[in-house]
């Protein structure tokens, strides 16, 4: 059964997306989970009706004694039966383990159920004289229902499949039965086949009143999915702040990303630092900066903003795909940073979470290539004093007395006193980030979060070009360690840190090497995207190694924040 529907599906998956496709009001990645859940529950529970019709089969045997038992377990219908629980069960292992493209479980759920209906259309001539629309048409019923309270489906889809289950089973057991002496005679095939359609026929239209029911509560899910002018389509990620989602403005129809507060993380004081986030990072127009489209709250209270919708690897991405980067395109990066970095230390505001998986790259935004984007101001910090209401200066902390930031790319003093850091806790930040493009690890590798923030204390970090085991531009390499230097104000300040990047020998990273490097590698970064986004593991390593023999960092999420 299996093959055969696959070998029909295969034929065009695309026209059978269009034709039997369902994606409901949830983006294409999220409606493929749901709709993998409910078509392998649905498998799940046709074995379990078949498997117990033929074990209560043959338990109505043994009553008539043991010897009748061991004759009807070599009964051909029995092993029809059994067989075709077997396929099911098959299909059912199938479904359960691994990820199904969205046409696959289309072609299962719809051809699945079409060709089950036929093969006990198939079946049916082996049961006595008169019993084929007896026994036939209730499991045609329990077929119908069961898909129509299991898969999410339209109306008018559900009663298409079930008049053509009906079909399938008709003309299988027409096919099958012998001809009657009296065609008239209940027993006889024509009768058989009409009683099956018309029972078949009202099924379909039972059913498809089920799926309207059904459908409406999706609908109505879709619209609990809608702030204000913005439709969710698909989540992209999680972090310390808030969940981000792909998002779609109803009229302008734009890409976007929208970042939400989740309930669970609705206090008054996450309410108010996430408030700031949007309202501070609005203000900032570099164009390396995301820019932050609108903001709002739902009905019932969640916070919500829009930003633009930046489609394209991070840092993190672009080493695990093609390992350490060119000096010239890792000045090409630093630059971008810094200049966001100038803005926003210049408004008074310091990131606090600069690291790799915050640096977003895309091969073509704005008529540029290689454009670079500073995102995820959710730990920012407000270092002028600001009014309160009761007319007292203080100072709007992100968490205060914590410590806040990603371990393999704190400064020291934001592991010392937390409330005190300035722009150049963020220089620092980005001389790691140079630090990992350039060598493809982090600065420093340690057994424990505590032993990597002592190495940001203590430890003077080891030559990007050791590392790495090759020459690198030597004022180049000066330029990053300085960025590393324990003591703020051993750092440079970003006017510094720019004005330095501009002044470098270094082979420059041009229009004409981006485009090449696009060209040549774009498709595995695409797919790496891909797969991250369908929840598959993308090839090559997610952490990085923080021990000579185990153990590990992870770079990402919740679980980096200290």
């Amino acid at each position: 059964m299996y093959l055969a529907w696959v070998t029909v599906a295969s034929t065009n998956g695309t026209l059978l997306h269009r034709l039997l496709g369902w994606t409901g009001s949830f983006g294409m990645s999220d409606a493929r989970a749901f709709l993998q859940a409910r078509v392998t529950f649905y498998a799940k529970i046709i074995v379990g009706i078949l498997a117990s019709f033929w074990v209560f089969a043959r338990l109505g045997y043994l009553a008539h004694g043991y010897d009748v038992f061991l004759a009807t377990l070599l009964d051909p219908l029995s092993i029809a039966h059994l067989a075709l629980t077997i396929g099911m069960a098959l299909d059912w292992a199938f479904l359960s383990h691994g990820e199904r493209k969205l046409w696959m479980l289309h072609a299962y759920e719809s051809v699945g159920t079409i060709m089950l209906s036929a093969l006990i259309g198939l079946m049916v001539h082996m049961l006595p004289d008169g019993m084929s629309a007896m026994v036939a048409t209730p499991m045609l019923a329990l077929i119908l229902v069961v898909r129509a309270s299991m898969v999410p489906s339209s109306a008018v889809r559900t009663i298409a499949i079930g008049l053509t289950s009906t079909a399938a089973l008709c003309v299988a057991t027409y096919l099958t039965l012998e001809p009657g002496a009296d065609p008239l005679d209940f027993g006889g095939r024509a009768v058989q086949v009409v009683t099956m359609a018309g029972w078949g026929v009202a099924f379909s239209v039972i059913t498809g009143i089920i799926s309207r029911v059904i459908y409406g509560l999706t609908e109505r899910v879709r619209e609990a999915l809608e702030l204000g002018q913005y439709r969710l389509v698909e989540k992209l990620g999680e972090g310390a702040m808030g969940a981000v989602y792909r998002a779609e403005h109803a009229l302008l129809k734009r890409p976007t990303a929208v970042k939400l507060l989740p309930p669970d993380k609705a206090g008054d004081e996450a309410i108010r630092r996430f408030e700031r986030e949007v309202v501070e990072t609005s203000n900032l127009a570099n164009p390396h900066t995301v820019a932050i489209y609108d903001f709002g709250r739902t009905p019932d209270g969640l916070f919500y903003y829009a930003m633009e919708y930046l489609d394209g690897p991070d840092l993190q991405d672009l080493v695990e795909i093609d390992g350490p980067q060119a000096p010239g395109r890792v000045v090409h990066i630093l630059h971008g940073m810094a200049e966001s970095l100038r803005e926003a230390h210049a408004e008074g505001l310091v990131h606090r979470d600069v690291k790799p998986a915050n640096v977003m790259i895309m091969d073509h935004r704005g008529g540029l290539t290689d454009m670079v984007k500073l995102v995820d101001f959710g730990l920012v910090q407000e270092v002028h004093g600001v009014k309160g209401a009761d007319g007292t200066e203080n100072v709007l902390a992100s968490r205060e007395h914590a410590i806040v930031g990603t371990p393999l790319y704190l400064a020291p003093e934001a592991i010392t006193a937390p409330d005190d850091v300035d722009g150049r806790a963020d220089i620092y930040a980005l001389g790691a980030v140079a630090y990992f493009l350039l060598t493809g690890g982090p600065v420093f590798e340690a057994q424990s979060v505590v032993e990597v923030c002592a190495d940001h204390l203590h430890s003077p970090p080891v030559s990007p070009s050791v590392r790495l085991g090759k020459s690198l531009p030597t004022d180049f390499e000066a330029l990053v360690l300085r960025c590393l230097a324990k003591e703020p104000g051993d750092r440079f300040d970003a006017d510094g840190l720019i004005a330095a990047l501009d002044a470098l020998d270094v082979a420059p990273w041009t229009d004409t090497d981006a485009q090449a490097w696009w060209r040549s590698t774009g498709n595995a970064v695409h797919g790496y995207l891909e797969s991250k986004r369908g929840g598959s593991t993308p090839p090559g390593p997610m952490s990085v190694t923080i021990g000579q023999r185990h153990g590990t960092l992870p770079l990402g999420g919740e679980t980096d924040k200290v």
